[in-house]
């Protein structure tokens, strides 16, 4: 949450850029063809978790970050956070998933993304992200393409990582490090730029000052996911490992106690992405203004995000 209290208008000018969400207006036509692309390749059908798959509404999601995207960028962002979600819920946070059958899944990936190859017959998921691939060398110039896929590279990462914390105690630090990756944060930021228009250089992603604010938002994000869901999480018995369980483990203290120490954490990290943004916003450096801005609405929709998860996690504060 950004802090402000609800009725009182924000007062500092990045302050009304960060509570000023948008729909993009293409959004329900997004949601319906990304409904109708999880059938066509049969990525949850017959599975347990499919439903929540369906009820994630990506389409409806992704509209609330991206709000100037035209059709195609717009229906790339949402298929490619859709074709994540569901890998993850179904191969991923499985009880049975590990480092071992998950390995050969993400080479498979790989060769998709680094080859020609354009289908994967007999593998919904390698065939989904060929067509995937062969959107985003339609839709994206080449440096937009490189920053998804080395994004897409992080995140399975993040996903092998995941695989092997469910049995042994981690740092708070080795966390923090890490959930930016298991949040997709990093995927859903390379869109930010193509979405709202902006033609960066390529440098201009490497400057210190777009790195810290995207590796900012993307913290921040990792931590407000898991303070949305963690009671939901927990009534429906799902093991996780989440910011309020790794501070309870390491402090040796109570889930209540550690729920507000991850509260004070993410409102901390919340404090950063604003500051930056600020200075961004004031920065004479031509590309980074508008970048702040983009970012800055990308922000302000997470929090509408949620509204649209209120089937998948049960209501809007994740109970």
């Amino acid at each position: 949450m950004s802090g402000m209290e609800a009725g009182n208008p924000p007062s500092h000018p990045v302050d009304r850029l960060l509570s000023t969400s948008r729909a993009n207006p293409l959004a329900d036509i997004v949601e319906s063809r990304s409904q109708a692309w999880l059938d066509r390749h049969r990525l949850v059908d017959g599975h347990p978790s499919g439903r929540r798959v369906r009820d994630s509404q990506m389409g409806k999601a992704v509209s609330r970050l991206y709000p100037d995207a035209g059709i195609d960028l717009l229906q790339l962002a949402s298929d490619f956070i859709t074709w994540l979600t569901a890998f993850d819920d179904l191969h991923v946070e499985a009880p049975e998933a590990g480092t071992a059958a998950l390995a050969p899944r993400i080479a498979a990936f790989l060769r998709v993304l680094h080859s020609e190859t354009t289908s994967a017959p007999g593998c919904p998921f390698e065939s989904a992200l060929a067509e995937l691939s062969a959107r985003m060398g339609d839709v994206l110039d080449a440096v937009a393409a490189a920053r998804v896929v080395a994004a897409l590279h992080d995140t399975f990462l993040g996903m092998l990582w995941e695989t092997t914390v469910r049995h042994r105690r981690i740092s708070l630090t080795e966390y923090e490090t890490m959930r930016p990756y298991t949040i997709f944060g990093h995927v859903a930021i390379s869109f930010i730029a193509p979405c709202a228009g902006l033609d960066l250089p390529p440098a201009a992603y490497e400057s210190a000052p777009i790195r810290q604010l995207n590796s900012g938002f993307a913290l921040w994000f990792g931590f407000a996911n898991d303070l949305r869901t963690f009671r939901h999480e927990q009534q429906l018995g799902i093991s996780t490992v989440s910011l309020p369980t790794v501070i309870a483990q390491e402090r040796g203290c109570s889930l209540d106690d550690a729920l507000a120490e991850a509260s004070r954490r993410c409102a901390r990290e919340l404090d950063a992405v604003r500051r930056l943004v600020t200075e961004l916003s004031a920065s004479s450096a031509a590309h980074l203004p508008p970048y702040a801005a983009a970012l800055a609405t990308a922000y302000s929709g997470t929090e509408q995000v949620y509204r649209t998860f209120t089937q998948r996690y049960g209501s809007e504060d994740g109970s």
